[in-house]
Protein backbone atom coordinates (compact mmCIF):
# COMPACT_ATOMS: atom_id res chain seq x y z
CA UNK A 1 0.00 0.00 0.00
CA UNK A 2 1.30 3.43 -0.96
CA UNK A 3 1.56 5.89 1.95
CA UNK A 4 1.27 9.56 1.93
CA UNK A 5 -1.23 9.63 -1.44
CA UNK A 6 -4.24 8.14 -2.39
CA UNK A 7 -4.68 7.17 -5.65
CA UNK A 8 -6.72 10.48 -6.66
CA UNK A 9 -4.33 12.44 -5.51
CA UNK A 10 -1.50 10.58 -7.65
CA UNK A 11 -3.80 11.07 -10.62
CA UNK A 12 -4.14 14.96 -10.08
CA UNK A 13 -0.54 14.97 -9.47
CA UNK A 14 0.07 12.69 -12.83
CA UNK A 15 -2.64 14.90 -15.01
CA UNK A 16 -0.63 18.43 -13.52
CA UNK A 17 2.55 16.37 -14.63
CA UNK A 18 1.07 15.86 -17.95
CA UNK A 19 0.04 19.23 -18.47
CA UNK A 20 2.32 20.20 -21.43
CA UNK A 21 0.26 17.40 -23.58
CA UNK A 22 -2.99 18.43 -22.56
CA UNK A 23 -2.83 21.70 -23.59
CA UNK A 24 -2.39 20.82 -27.37
CA UNK A 25 -5.52 21.29 -28.86
CA UNK A 26 -7.54 18.41 -29.28
CA UNK A 27 -6.01 15.43 -26.24
CA UNK A 28 -8.31 14.21 -24.21
CA UNK A 29 -8.72 12.30 -20.83
CA UNK A 30 -10.00 8.87 -22.37
CA UNK A 31 -9.82 6.85 -19.70
CA UNK A 32 -8.72 5.45 -16.39
CA UNK A 33 -9.12 2.21 -14.50
CA UNK A 34 -10.69 3.47 -11.87
CA UNK A 35 -14.35 1.57 -11.01
CA UNK A 36 -17.77 2.85 -10.63
CA UNK A 37 -17.21 2.93 -6.49
CA UNK A 38 -21.02 3.76 -6.60
CA UNK A 39 -21.98 0.32 -8.30
CA UNK A 40 -23.98 -1.97 -5.89
CA UNK A 41 -21.16 -4.86 -4.64
CA UNK A 42 -18.28 -2.76 -6.31
CA UNK A 43 -15.68 -3.89 -3.26
CA UNK A 44 -16.44 -7.55 -3.99
CA UNK A 45 -14.95 -7.14 -7.69
CA UNK A 46 -12.93 -4.35 -7.48
CA UNK A 47 -9.33 -4.68 -9.19
CA UNK A 48 -7.89 -1.31 -10.04
CA UNK A 49 -5.93 -0.71 -12.53
CA UNK A 50 -3.68 2.41 -11.65
CA UNK A 51 -2.96 4.49 -14.75
CA UNK A 52 -4.32 6.86 -17.09
CA UNK A 53 -5.09 6.81 -20.89
CA UNK A 54 -4.67 10.27 -23.33
CA UNK A 55 -6.18 10.12 -25.99
CA UNK A 56 -4.22 11.57 -28.96
CA UNK A 57 -5.47 12.17 -32.47
CA UNK A 58 -3.25 11.62 -35.32
CA UNK A 59 -3.32 14.95 -36.33
CA UNK A 60 -1.75 16.36 -33.00
CA UNK A 61 1.22 13.56 -32.85
CA UNK A 62 3.74 15.95 -33.96
CA UNK A 63 2.82 18.49 -31.21
CA UNK A 64 1.95 16.49 -28.22
CA UNK A 65 5.41 14.21 -29.03
CA UNK A 66 7.35 17.87 -28.67
CA UNK A 67 5.39 18.82 -25.67
CA UNK A 68 6.16 15.66 -24.22
CA UNK A 69 9.69 17.10 -24.03
CA UNK A 70 8.45 19.44 -20.98
CA UNK A 71 6.87 16.55 -19.27
CA UNK A 72 8.89 16.11 -16.01
CA UNK A 73 8.31 12.81 -13.30
CA UNK A 74 7.39 10.60 -16.15
CA UNK A 75 9.76 8.33 -18.80
CA UNK A 76 8.80 6.06 -21.70
CA UNK A 77 8.84 2.24 -20.44
CA UNK A 78 11.56 1.03 -22.04
CA UNK A 79 9.56 -1.68 -24.29
CA UNK A 80 6.85 0.07 -25.19
CA UNK A 81 6.99 4.00 -25.81
CA UNK A 82 3.83 4.67 -25.68
CA UNK A 83 3.35 3.74 -21.79
CA UNK A 84 5.20 6.59 -19.79
CA UNK A 85 5.88 5.03 -16.27
CA UNK A 86 6.54 7.21 -13.26
CA UNK A 87 9.92 8.47 -11.59
CA UNK A 88 8.25 8.04 -7.80
CA UNK A 89 4.78 6.82 -6.41
CA UNK A 90 3.40 9.90 -6.16
CA UNK A 91 2.30 9.93 -10.13
CA UNK A 92 0.58 6.80 -12.32
CA UNK A 93 1.37 5.30 -15.42
CA UNK A 94 -0.20 7.50 -18.46
CA UNK A 95 -0.63 5.27 -21.84
CA UNK A 96 -1.43 7.32 -24.90
CA UNK A 97 -4.34 6.00 -27.30
CA UNK A 98 -4.13 7.09 -31.10
CA UNK A 99 -7.57 8.59 -31.99
CA UNK A 100 -8.24 8.74 -35.36
CA UNK A 101 -11.51 11.52 -35.64
CA UNK A 102 -12.53 9.81 -39.17
CA UNK A 103 -13.61 6.77 -37.36
CA UNK A 104 -16.63 9.06 -35.74
CA UNK A 105 -16.61 6.64 -32.73
CA UNK A 106 -14.59 7.95 -29.87
CA UNK A 107 -14.76 4.40 -28.75
CA UNK A 108 -12.83 3.19 -31.30
CA UNK A 109 -9.05 3.78 -30.68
Amino acid sequence: MLTGMNFRGRLLATLRAMEPVLEVPGILVVGSEVPNLLEQDAASTLVVSQDVDLGIPIGSHGAAKDALAKVRGLHPAPEEPSVWLPDHEGLIEVNFLGIDPELGDPGEV
